[in-house]
């Protein structure tokens, strides 16, 4: 791996870093208890707010956007409260930040809650004191000053607890109880807020209250539902003066995380259930139309709520573990690939003293590289692929399929890969060409079965691998013939698909003729082909062959290798040439020659190799020879009277062309093949949308 496709992966990396941060909800919650802040000014009774300056002092101890909140607070208090009070409490603001800063810089670099707490509440207890000893009513207004300060001390602590939960909670991981109560008592400041606004009161307040209890509880289960239930419980019986919310609410939050483990479309169907069984039962006030209408939109929005958002928090620890693993694994595998990569270096260096230390150096270095692009595979599901997976799941039950697991992962040429451990129900049998275009609708890409799943689907699981269709297709030919006299002959080809939409082709040209020459060309182009599929650089993998045959104790053996690979979805071919024949593309009429003047590999210690990548489109042809083609026909312009022959033909089919092309070159011979003839020809058609 280079270093600009390592600088664009870690670039890559941090977008979907900051993404995942985003919809991690890491910089949603922070804005959340910014609007916490400016509900909590709201929450004056009597001309005191113990509330404002309580949670404050919690988000300053925080250290958490402090300068902010204190502005916005300070604007919305000068809006909506008296100036005399509002200029109380922004005081009490200022004194807060500046006695928590002073100690901060004195040696203390985090000042614990309760002492933190008891600055809020002095601080509220001496602008009151203050107050008194200007104004009338001492004695009245030293004892509000010293309850609302005592208040405000208890507060701290309580909001301290459910900020911290808010903002410190990693995924996966559910809150403590204490986190669970103190959330609750937060959501209830905010609905508290609005506590003089009709409208709010009787619809958007019930409908927030029913579709948090329902939400939160199905997300972290009966523990959280519970305190919330009693939080919105407590609010609604100040709203409508009926103690029996109190217990509805708490039953209602428990009954929707006893019923998360089926699933949430049943959280839903036992909490309506249950609401109803309470009015029936119980309250009959939960009749009246406007409860019923909350209770309903509030379960309906719940359960429109998109799935990675309303996920149980056990399947969100599963799924963080499984993360933190695969990172474990690929900073594992990352630290291989360098050392192999210094290896190799000090291999290289040893070049003068070993025959084999050039080929060792490029082995451990493509190796290592291998090991790189290996993390990709490893690389954690970005969130917009786990949404397709959820999505394929759901779309399969609607086909009475089942998938026990699964993944989509991004290749390294960017297409996706998708896996599934499925199997049918009600006995059907379906075929995995199938699958993948129900898989195919969902994910709006031409999906195909790979060779590396089954076929078909029945009631067993079994996996299938699904990969992006290529968008062009293949057709090949080839025609030999054998040296005059050999029985075989000494070249040998190859037409291969390989993973990822890869083809493929390539002809070795042995020293000779006969069995002794096929049989080196075969091992030479198997090998080539397997270190290509396994994920070799085709100039690599020719390096390797080159220094075994080089260093030998056979070194003076050549082979002419003419390779080329195609990405049948962008429609590239890259082509490299050791000693070879010319190739040639054909595009209507006209021909395009890809010369060499390259060696043979064997003869240098390091292959002496031409590489080129061409653009091809429909209707192309790709024609491969070998050197007993060329060398059949007469004169110097052997490439260009060739290609005049592939502009004049009006054969289409790739088998019959090679055909004609071979019986021309034994034509012009005279009739006898003076050397192996090899003709590959591949045509390369765009597959219908």
């Amino acid at each position: 791996m280079n270093k600009t496709n390592q600088a664009g992966k870690k670039k890559n990396n941090w977008i979907w870093e900051v993404r995942d941060r985003l919809i991690a909800g890491r910089w949603g919650r922070r804005l959340l208890l910014q609007i916490l802040g400016i509900c909590s000014v709201f929450c004056t009774t009597n001309g005191i707010n113990p509330v404002v300056a309580a949670f404050f002092a919690a988000m300053f101890l925080e250290q958490q956007d402090r300068w902010f909140l204190m502005g916005s607070i300070s604007v919305t208090m000068l809006v909506v409260m008296p100036f005399l009070a509002a200029a109380k409490y922004i005081t009490i603001l200022f004194i807060i930040s500046v006695i928590v800063r002073i100690f901060e810089n004195r040696q203390i670099k985090r000042i614990d809650m309760l002492f933190g707490a008891s600055i809020a509440g002095i601080a509220v207890f001496v602008v009151q004191a203050s107050g008194a000893l200007i104004g009338g009513n001492a004695q009245e207004l030293l004892l509000m000053g010293a309850l609302e300060g005592g208040l405000v001390i208890a507060l701290t602590g309580i909001f301290q607890i459910g900020i911290h939960g808010v903002l410190i909670r990693q995924e996966g991981h559910p809150y403590q109880n204490d986190e669970m109560t103190a959330i609750g008592i937060l959501f209830a400041v905010c609905l508290y807020a609005f506590r003089s606004t009709g409208e709010f009161t009787e619809w958007v307040g019930p409908f927030a209250m029913y579709l948090m209890i329902l939400w939160m509880a199905y997300r972290y289960g009966i523990g959280f539902g519970a305190a919330l239930g009693c939080a919105c419980g407590i609010i609604s019986t100040i709203w409508t003066g009926e103690i029996r919310m109190l217990g509805i609410f708490c039953v209602l939050g428990v009954i929707a995380g006893v019923f998360r483990s089926l699933g949430k479309l049943w959280s839903a169907i036992g909490f309506v259930t249950c609401s109803y069984l309470l009015g029936t039962l119980y309250a009959p006030f939960l009749f009246n139309g406007q409860t019923e209408a909350c209770i309903l939109a509030g379960t309906a929005v719940f359960l429109l709520i998109p799935g990675r958002f309303c996920m149980p928090y056990e399947q969100i620890k599963i799924s963080s573990k499984r993360r933190e693993e695969e990172e474990k694994k690929r900073h594992y595998i990352e630290e291989i690939a360098g050392s192999l990569k210094h290896l190799a270096e000090s291999v290289g260096r040893l070049r003068g003293e070993s025959e084999f230390s050039y080929a060792a150096a490029v082995q451990l270095n493509e190796t290592a590289n291998l090991l790189e692009s290996m993390c990709g595979y490893l690389s954690e599901e970005q969130q917009e692929e786990r949404d397709i997976l959820e999505q394929i799941r759901q779309e399969y039950k609607r086909h009475r399929m089942e998938i026990k697991e699964g993944s989509i992962v991004t290749l390294s040429n960017g297409r996706k890969r998708i896996k599934m451990l499925v199997r049918t129900e009600d006995k059907r049998i379906l075929t995995a060409k199938e699958a993948a275009q129900i898989a195919g609708r969902v994910a709006k890409k031409r999906l195909c079965p790979s060779n590396d799943g089954r076929t078909i689907i029945n009631g067993d699981f079994a996996w299938i691998v699904l990969l992006e269709d290529t968008n062009f297709m293949i057709l090949q030919g080839t025609a030999s013939s054998s040296k005059e006299g050999e029985t075989v002959s000494g070249d040998n080809f190859s037409c291969v698909d390989l993973a990822e939409g890869r083809y493929l082709m390539g002809i070795v040209d042995g020293m000779g003729s006969g069995e002794t020459a096929n049989e080196e060309s075969e091992e030479i182009i198997e090998l080539l082909e397997e270190l290509i599929r396994t994920g070799f650089d085709e100039a690599a993998a020719l390096s390797m062959v080159n220094a075994v045959l080089s260093g030998g104790e056979e070194a003076a053996k050549s082979t002419a290798v003419d390779l080329a690979l195609a990405d049948l979805y962008t429609g590239t071919c890259s082509f490299l040439k050791s000693g070879a024949a010319a190739t040639f593309i054909r595009r209507n009429r006209w021909v395009e020659v890809l010369k060499s003047t390259s060696l043979p590999i064997g003869i240098l210690p390091e292959p002496d190799c031409e590489c080129a990548a061409k653009k091809l489109y429909d209707g192309d042809y790709i024609v491969m020879l070998s050197d007993g083609v060329l060398e059949a026909i007469d004169g110097e312009e052997k490439e260009e009277e060739l290609g005049r022959i592939l502009m004049d033909m009006t054969l289409q089919n790739p088998k019959e062309m090679a055909e004609y092309i071979l019986d021309y070159a034994v034509m012009r011979a005279g009739g006898v093949a003076r050397d192996d003839m090899t003709v590959l020809v591949t045509g390369i058609w765009k597959k219908a949308a």
